[in-house]
Formats: structure tokens, C-alpha cells, sequence
């Protein structure tokens, strides 16, 4: 009962604490200043910002290796020991290599071995250039690239999703506060009215120990003990939302609560229709995925290539206080990949004897290939088949979406206006019970009731406020943000 006698007191103990300008208000109402500690100390959030960044790292990681990749080596080093010195010595064959992945898979190879075992000593360098005729390999480099580009984008979509998130998460903490303490006024109101109940069967004159006065004090006894129960519930409740914002609670959570849902934002219901079908997440992760596999599949499905290389090798031989020996040759080769085979051709002339020509080849295959690339087909079509479906299925979903939610947005303007109206009404009926019972005309309980009648309305305004809020942020991430 004190603590309904003491609403006014706390009303104005709040408006006093929290009173702002209304720039202030609008910057740093009770509600943002929740909002941003729960935002900040929310451990989901952090994690997205970190995914976030991981993901950015290894699309810049992807994008590096599609433009160039090098790599340096000092090649087979060999050290012989051995006492007979025509026998020690030394081998090597470091080596520099350079490949651009995206301009037709060209690569740059240069070697430069290098031995000296006992009197003999060769020294040497061979540089070769490859690059590919036809082939897949740019677009299979494309397509690993937009893969990370794409698990970038969806990260960084994630972390600026995870600030809704994180409060919606806070607005149904609020409304779960919320119910507990419309609990706690119902019981308050339970015992009110209990209380009523009472002083009108004692003033009928019925006797203490009679089964009216005796019923209607069990009832009151009854209805004050469930008031307890829900004023535990609420406070319990309360503390663990306070601690969850980094607050310390006080001994007046009413007062708290007063402050927290008028600084509640009051919020339009979105409409569905703002955001274009083509942002519709389900449709834009289906034709995604399409997208994605359509052009896996073209590489896949194209084994065929075509490449060149071309070189120059340099060996020089020297024994001992002999002369030395230089022998120089150029080297090329064509390869070819077709489904389930390859090919080699290559030939290697000495330039100082050119008709000591030397020719290379190689073949191999698959005979089962030709079986195999007709099951791929087939599979090709039919996975392509099902990723079209699933697109006319997101679409569908969309249609039903729109409809779903231009109902839930009625309902919500309904019952926003309403608990709007419904409580400037309660709030002139708790004025005027305040002002009858100030003139005496009725008990101090009946204005109590009034009262409490009021602050019920508050809650469900408060309640109609977060509902809108949470109505519009299930909107917005329904569609990707562009």
C-alpha cells in the first residue's frame, strides 16, 4: 500500500532525475542510454564485429592471390663430405617464381643451380615462361575470389544487423519487465479491490466473526499475499534487467520504469512494400546461390585447356684447370587438358648442335571420362533445375510475406492508437478520483484503484511502443540492406 501512496512522489523524483532539454532528450533519453551499454557489452555483437573482419582479411587475402603469387626457394642443397676431396663438394639449385593467375595463368620461372664436387664444377640458369591459350583457370580464379568477396559482404551485412539485433534483444527485455509488473499491478489492483470489498461488508455492520466478514477478510488476507509473491517476481525480475544495463538497482524500480518506457521512441509500423522485392533476403540468397553455382559448374564442366611455355637453360662445365664448357638450348612445349585426359608435347634444342634435337611426348586417358561427363551433365541440370525452383519458391514466400505483414502493421497501428487513447482516458479518471478523494467524496482505496488502472495503461502503452519497434526491425531484416 505505501508504495501506491508514494507514486506521485516518485513520478516527480523521476521527472527531476531524468528532466533533459529536448535536444538532450532526443541524445540521451533513458532508452538510448541503455540501448548503447547493452550494445557495447553484448558478447554476440562483438563476434560479429571480429567475423567481420576475419572475412575482410581473407577476401584481401583471395584478391592478393588471384593478381600474382611468388615464391622463392634455395631449391635441393646437398653438402657431400668426404674425405677424398674428388669427392666432397657442394649441390644446389635455388629458384624465383612468378605467376599471374588472372592474366591466362602466366608464369615466370628462373633456376640457378650450381655444383662443385671435387675437381668438376657446373654452373648453370634456366628461365622459362608458361602461359595458358585457353583455359578456366582466370575464371575459376573469379569465381574463388567472389566467393570471399561475397562471405565479406555477408559478414559485414551480419555485424551491421547484429546493432538491430542487439536491440530487439533489449526491447523484449524490456516487454518480458514489462509483463512482470503488469503482474505486480494486477495483484496490487487484486488487493484494492479486496480491500473495497472488506470496508463495504464492515460498514453493512456484519460481525467480525461472521462467515461474510470472515470471507472477506481471507480474500484480503489472500489477495495481500499474492501481492508479495508478484513484488518478489518483479523485483527479482528487475534487478537482473538493471545489472543487465550496468545499473546498480535502487529501491524504487516504479521510478525506473516511469523514466524508461516514456523515453521509449514512438515509432511509425513499417510498411513492407518501402523495400523492393529484389532485396528480399530469401530471393537475393536463392539467386546467389544460382549465381554461384552456375558459374562453378561452367568451370567444372570445362576441363578443356590449352597452354605454352618457352625457356632458355644455360649449363656450364669446368674440370679441374680445363676450359670450360658452355652448352646452351631453348626449350618449348604446348600442353592440352580435354575431360579425362591430357597431352604434352615439347621440344628442346642445343644451340650449339642443333641436330641433337630432342622431342617430348606424353599422353594419357580415361576411358570411363566420356560416361562420367554425361552423369556431370545431367547432374548440372538438375541442380540448376532445383536452384530455380528455390528462386519461384522465395518469390512466393515474398507474396505471403507481404501479406503477413500488412496485417500485423493494422494490428499494430490499432493498438498503438489505441492503448494511445485508451490511456489520456485512464489518466482524467485517475485525476478526478485523486480530486474526489482530496474533496471526500470517496475513500482513499478507490482512488488507489483509479490509479492503478492508470499505470496499467501505461504498461500496455509502453508494451504497444516496443511491439512497433520490434514490428520494424523483423521488417528491415527481412530485406538486405543496399
Amino acid at each position: 500500500m505505501k508504495k501506491i501512496a508514494c507514486i506521485t512522489v516518485w513520478l516527480s523524483a523521476a521527472f527531476v532525475l531524468f528532466a533533459q532539454t529536448e535536444t538532450g532528450v532526443a541524445q540521451d533519453s533513458v532508452y538510448q542510454k541503455l540501448l548503447q551499454y547493452r550494445v557495447e557489452h553484448d558478447s554476440n555483437y562483438r563476434q560479429l564485429q571480429m567475423q567481420a573482419d576475419i572475412a575482410a582479411n581473407k577476401a584481401e587475402k583471395a584478391k592478393t592471390e588471384s593478381l600474382v603469387t611468388m615464391e622463392v626457394g634455395s631449391g635441393n642443397t646437398q653438402f657431400v663430405l668426404n674425405t677424398d676431396a674428388d669427392k666432397r663438394g657442394v649441390t644446389t639449385a635455388p629458384y624465383a617464381n612468378i605467376a599471374l593467375p588472372s592474366y591466362n595463368n602466366t608464369g615466370i620461372k628462373l633456376s640457378v643451380p650450381y655444383s662443385k664436387v671435387g675437381q668438376r664444377q657446373e654452373t648453370g640458369a634456366e628461365v622459362s615462361v608458361s602461359t595458358d591459350i585457353y583455359s578456366k583457370n582466370a575464371e575459376a580464379k573469379k569465381y574463388t575470389l567472389n566467393l570471399a568477396q561475397s562471405a565479406a559482404d555477408q559478414a559485414r551485412r551480419a555485424k551491421e544487423e547484429g546493432l538491430a539485433l542487439a536491440e530487439k534483444q533489449f526491447l523484449q527485455d524490456i516487454q518480458r519487465l514489462l509483463d512482470d509488473y503488469t503482474i505486480l499491478l494486477d495483484k496490487e489492483l487484486s488487493e484494492v479491490k479486496a480491500e473495497i470489498q472488506y470496508n463495504q461488508t464492515k460498514a453493512q455492520g456484519y460481525a467480525d466473526s461472521s462467515t461474510k466478514m470472515r470471507t472477506a477478510n481471507l480474500e484480503l488476507l489472500g489477495a495481500k499475499r499474492e501481492h508479495q509473491d508478484a513484488d518478489f517476481n518483479f523485483s527479482a525480475s528487475y534487478h537482473a534487467f538493471a545489472e543487465s544495463c550496468g545499473l546498480t538497482p535502487d529501491e524504487a524500480p516504479q521510478m525506473f520504469l516511469t523514466s524508461l518506457w516514456n523515453s521509449i521512441p514512438v515509432q511509425k509500423a513499417a510498411d513492407i512494400e518501402q523495400y523492393p522485392q529484389t532485396a528480399y533476403k530469401k530471393l537475393v540468397e536463392a539467386e546467389q546461390q544460382h549465381t554461384q553455382n552456375v558459374a562453378k559448374r561452367d568451370i567444372e564442366l570445362s576441363p578443356f585447356s590449352i597452354g605454352a611455355d618457352a625457356g632458355y637453360k644455360l649449363c656450364n662445365t669446368k674440370i679441374g684447370n680445363a676450359s670450360a664448357k658452355n652448352e646452351h638450348s631453348v626449350l618449348g612445349g604446348l600442353s592440352m587438358q580435354f575431360p579425362g585426359g591430357k597431352a604434352y608435347t615439347g621440344v628442346e634444342v642445343p644451340l650449339s648442335d642443333p641436330k641433337n634435337t630432342a622431342i617430348k611426348l606424353s599422353f594419357s586417358w580415361n576411358p570411363f571420362s566420356i560416361q562420367y561427363r554425361k552423369l556431370d551433365k545431367k547432374n548440372a541440370e538438375l541442380e540448376d533445375a532445383i536452384e530455380r525452383l528455390k528462386i519461384e519458391d522465395a518469390k512466393e514466400q515474398y507474396q505471403k510475406q507481404l501479406h503477413t505483414n500488412k496485417t500485423a502493421k493494422e494490428q499494430m497501428i490499432w493498438q498503438q492508437t489505441a492503448t494511445a487513447d485508451e490511456l489520456s482516458i485512464y489518466k482524467q479518471n485517475a485525476d478526478d478520483h485523486a480530486q474526489w478523494y482530496r474533496n471526500g467524496v470517496i475513500s482513499k482505496v478507490e482512488s488507489l484503484q483509479a490509479e492503478l488502472e492508470y499505470k496499467k495503461a501505461e504498461v500496455r502503452y509502453a508494451k504497444a511502443k516496443t511491439a512497433v519497434m520490434i514490428f520494424n526491425i523483423d521488417t528491415a531484416l527481412l530485406f538486405e540492406k543496399r
